[in-house]
């Protein structure tokens, strides 16, 4: 993966982001199966930006060690310049190789549906997992989100990567192919949303629908 310096044109807006998406996390963090223990493992959070999940993570959880990895490296700066005492590393993914094969828990908040070849994403993915590790990968960025054409609009105004258009099938069938076993579920955030993004969300309907039902938790077993 190529580095970048910023995942959006203007580089405020990386940590906007990642601010704005704090209030999601929670709820992601609720869907993470019963039997998936964190406290104590490794773990490794995808399109880490600006670190906000982890250190949220980290706090709830408590995990043995956390790896982010990114390749915008203005966000990684911004993340390590957040992470006070805790077990977190901050890398480009070309640095993270001591990692490799020993992550028990990975995740991914909004980044899936960038990539440009799911089969070469599960690949990568399971290169850090342990047998028996799980990727969770959340994301409403899909053509089951009734809003996707114009959102793609508005993505590719402000984002410095193209864009696929996925189906949610498009992420089942890459890491099914690749041998995962898969899951999938509602995000289901049933707190309050904000309705500040009225160029994304043009009614109150709209936000809440994205994030209670839009939104598609997949998660994927290596075996």
């Amino acid at each position: 993966m190529t580095a970048i310096s910023t995942w959006m044109k203007e580089e405020k807006r990386d940590l906007e982001m990642n601010e704005y998406h704090e209030q999601y996390w929670n709820s992601f963090i609720k869907r993470i199966s019963p039997k998936d223990e964190i406290k104590g493992k490794t773990v490794l959070d995808f399109g880490c930006g600006c670190g906000g999940f982890l250190r949220l993570l980290q706090d709830q959880r408590q995990f043995k060690e956390g790896v982010g990895i990114d390749i915008a490296e203005k966000s990684l700066e911004t993340a390590r310049s957040l992470v006070a005492k805790r077990p977190i590393e901050y890398l480009l993914a070309k640095d993270a190789e001591k990692f490799k094969g020993k992550v028990d828990y990975a995740f991914s908040y909004e980044v899936i549906y960038l990539m440009q070849d799911l089969a070469e994403h599960a690949d990568f993915m399971s290169e850090f997992l342990k047998p028996g590790g799980v990727y969770y990968a959340a994301t409403g960025c899909h053509t089951g989100n009734p809003q996707w054409e114009d959102w793609k609009k508005i993505i590719l105004g402000e984002s410095v990567l193209p864009l696929i258009d996925y189906a949610p099938d498009d992420f089942v069938d890459a890491f099914k192919a690749k041998g995962y076993k898969v899951g999938v579920c509602r995000l289901d955030h049933r707190d309050f949303v904000s309705v500040i993004h009225k160029d994304y969300f043009p009614t109150v309907e709209d936000a809440i629908r994205y994030y209670a039902d839009d939104i598609q938790v997949f998660r994927f077993e290596k075996l």
